[in-house]
């Protein structure tokens, strides 16, 4: 398993962990934030490699989820989530806002961890799979 997919692996199981354990302060508000931030992070860019492997350019993370899309490692009953946890990620990521925060936690826990779950399984399969669309080997 590639380096980058073990970290998104080691990170998602953070997100549940967290998303399991009750919320009693902010902190455990912010800890669900952070690991949601780190889990998006490492899943745009595995969804990159995936894309490299196949020959494509590196993009930045949009065209890495429509390219994750078109590889199946995003089925199409998830692209529109996928753009929303996108979004979503980006508001954590530049504005703070606290009762926009509290009331983010649930999404996270009810739609963006299992779609970062599948995704992620989705991309062990491939990796043990070990090919691209074309029959070669895939480095990533």
């Amino acid at each position: 398993m590639s380096e980058r997919v073990s970290r998104l692996s080691q990170s998602v199981d953070s997100l549940r962990k967290f998303c399991s354990d009750p919320i009693t302060e902010e902190r455990d508000i912010a800890g669900i934030l952070m690991a949601f931030s780190y889990s998006y992070e490492l899943a745009w860019r595995c969804f990159q490699d995936a894309a490299v492997a196949e020959g494509w350019e590196p993009t930045g993370p949009r065209n890495a989820i429509r390219n994750a899309f078109r590889l199946g490692l995003i089925l199409p009953d998830e692209a529109e989530m996928w753009k929303e946890l996108q979004d979503d990620r980006n508001n954590v990521a530049h504005t703070y806002r606290k009762f926009w925060s509290e009331q983010l936690v649930p999404v996270i826990r009810e739609h963006y961890l299992p779609l970062f779950e599948k995704s992620l399984v989705r991309l062990q399969s491939r990796m043990i799979e070990g090919g691209t669309s074309d029959g070669s080997q895939s480095g990533y």
